[in-house]
């Protein structure tokens, strides 16, 4: 009868004829030796041995893994190849050793000894009847608490309905601020030509001083040019009369009383006899103040 077992390298299921019994034979798919047992089941002894044959090549493979791994972290020398090679003898010799000892003795493990009292308990069994009723507890809860925000809904549309229901309140007027007059404003200005322009520009500069003791909102400045005087640049006196008429106006906002504003205004005349430069010219003007309500 031929003896049926796995090539412990390729692990292939192989059969051998009766006459290798107990001998060495090259396995058929991966020609490598293999031990025939002397019967059809294989000893312990054998078993081992194949099984520790299969895994040489992964313990080889997990020793150099772990000298890498020590090389890289700088704890361990990287081993040296004849020391590889002692390690891989001496797993061949104790394959050898359980080989030649057989037996199919099988040692039972021990069984784990039983939990000592300070042992952790067991976690408790989920108990069904428990869940059901805190997750109706839960829902009873969350129901009270959807009937308590719909009164309060309602509670608060009946105040928004008795507020759109009930009359308007009278708007109590301001009171009444009391404004400056025309007469609490004082203007000063001063109008001169203005040496350094291209062509003739007059400049208006002077300021709007509060001097009651009421607020003014907004001061309307009004500068009426009624005419320009030429005097002789030497002796100072008239020479001539230009008539010309031109209104500016400046707007000074928030003037408290006890305050001065400035009041900057410029003129460019087109009149042609503005033109000489024989003479002297200065403006005739007036300037008014008006208080506006605002």
């Amino acid at each position: 009868m031929p003896i049926s077992l796995f090539c412990p390298v390729c692990s292939v299921k192989v059969e051998f004829p009766d006459r290798l019994a107990g001998k060495s034979a090259p396995c058929p798919s991966c020609r490598n030796a293999v031990d025939v047992p002397a019967s059809g089941r294989p000893s312990l002894a054998a078993r081992l041995a194949r099984r520790l044959r299969a895994a040489l090549p992964w313990l080889v493979a997990a020793g150099a893994v772990a000298a890498f791994v020590a090389d890289r972290a700088g704890r361990e020398e990287r081993p040296d190849r004849s020391v590889l090679e002692r390690d891989l003898q001496d797993l061949r010799v104790k394959v050898k050793a359980l080989e030649a000892k057989g037996g199919d003795t099988v040692t039972k493990p021990p069984e784990p000894a039983p939990p000592g009292p300070d042992a952790s308990p067991a976690p408790p069994k989920p108990n069904a009847a428990a869940d059901a009723a805190a997750l109706h507890k839960d829902f009873a809860a969350a129901r009270e608490a959807n009937e308590a925000l719909q009164q309060k809904v309602q509670d608060l549309e009946a105040e928004v309905a008795k507020l759109k229901s009930a009359p308007p309140r009278p708007v109590e007027p301001a009171p009444a601020v009391e404004v400056a007059d025309d007469d609490d404003i004082e203007i000063r200005m001063d109008g001169r030509p203005d040496p350094l322009a291209p062509r003739p520009r007059f400049l208006f500069i002077g300021t709007a001083a509060n001097t009651g003791n009421r607020h003014a909102p907004s001061v309307q400045v009004t500068v009426r040019v009624t005419g320009f005087r030429g005097f002789d640049p030497v002796t100072r006196q008239p020479v001539t009369i230009v008539s010309y008429a031109a209104t500016l106006t400046e707007r000074v906002r928030s003037l408290p009383p006890g305050t001065t504003a400035p009041v900057v205004k410029d003129l460019f005349p087109g009149d042609p006899a503005l033109l000489s430069r024989n003479v002297l010219w200065e403006p005739q003007f007036e300037v008014s103040a008006k208080v506006l309500r605002e």
